[in-house]
């Protein structure tokens, strides 16, 4: 993975947006769209991501369903 790759991934890691993210990593704003989806395909890039995101999760023990059952108990209160 090469540098910017990888800074692609840390920033796609802030907000989950893909052309976003590229376009802070450097990427030129007109093919952002397309240089993410290229970006998140690539396995090297998708198991970074992965890693990264699973430890998060793991060290505050935040999941998706932690979220959503959150989301629901402050809606319905």
């Amino acid at each position: 993975m090469t540098a910017k790759q990888r800074l692609f991934a840390l920033e796609y890691l802030k907000d989950f947006n893909g052309a976003q993210a590229a376009i802070r990593a450097g990427y030129a704003e007109g093919s952002a769209r397309q240089q993410a989806s290229d970006l998140l395909t690539n396995p090297d890039i998708r198991a970074f991501i992965e890693e990264r995101h699973g430890k998060v999760e793991s060290a505050l023990g935040i999941t998706a369903e932690r979220i959503l059952e959150e989301l629901a108990r402050i809606g319905f209160s």
